[in-house]
């Protein structure tokens, strides 16, 4: 007896193979797909459904004739055609372009996720954070809004910048306003126009400069204060053209 799939032969020569007797026990039954035949096992014909519930396959009809998973997919234990993850094997960065962020490491010749990711139990790649391990160079924290990667630290991670604070697990960093903690020399204050640290209280906290005063969480130019900066980079400059004349 010939078996037919929607009026299909899948006998090839006179005998059924093990894949056929399978997928037409799979066809006919419905079960589960463990019991089918391997992807790149299944014989198929052009215009044929040989390949229909191979998910992410096609009829290879240019090179054999075999069922083949598409580009982005690849063939699995599970007689499968799977998207690849992180962690797949790969040979250039096109055999990994279905997860995003990643590129193929030539070294172990598996998709990895790009230096500025890392990978999730799901095999995807996520954004590093404040706190993510880093490397000198390497570019790791280089998402994060103000982020660098602290190599003072025995194990390097990412932290925030000069003037910005960010709690672990944040993707950017924020600038510190007026009434921060920070320390002599320490640049706390540094992302806080006309402000500076103010040690000469108890606990040294970012200020605002004379001639400015705090409004709300920035500094500003006090009435007249303008017209006192001028005045100073006037007297500045008379005193560098004095100098610059007895030379």
């Amino acid at each position: 007896m010939v078996l037919k799939k929607n009026d299909e032969h899948i006998m090839q020569g006179n005998m059924l193979s093990r894949y056929d007797i399978f997928s037409t026990i799979n066809y006919i039954t419905g079960l589960p797909r463990q019991f089918m035949r391997a992807v790149s096992g299944t014989t198929c014909t052009a215009g044929g459904n040989e390949c229909a519930a191979i998910d992410n396959s096609f009829c290879d009809t240019v090179t054999n004739n075999y069922c083949k998973c598409v580009d982005i997919a690849t063939e699995g234990s599970s007689d499968d055609c799977g998207f690849t993850v992180v962690g797949s094997s790969c040979s250039s960065d096109a055999d990994c372009a279905q997860t995003s962020d990643t590129v193929c490491n030539t070294v172990s010749g598996t998709c990895a996720c790009e230096a500025q990711f890392e990978a999730t139990t799901a095999g995807a790649c996520t954004a590093k954070t404040v706190g993510d391990s880093c490397t000198p160079g390497g570019g790791e924290c280089n998402d994060i809004a103000e982020g660098e990667c602290n190599t003072v630290l025995t194990n390097p991670v990412c932290s925030c910048g000069y003037g910005y604070t960010g709690s672990s697990g944040a993707s950017s960093c924020t600038a510190n306003v007026v009434g921060a903690t920070c320390t002599s020399g320490g640049y706390q204050c540094r992302p806080i126009t006309w402000g500076y640290c103010n040690i000469a209280v108890a606990s040294p906290e970012c200020g605002c400069a004379a001639i400015t005063t705090a409004s709300g969480t920035t500094c500003s130019v006090t009435a007249g204060g303008s017209d006192g900066i001028k005045a100073s980079i006037v007297a500045m400059l008379g005193c560098l053209v004095l100098s610059y004349l007895r030379m």
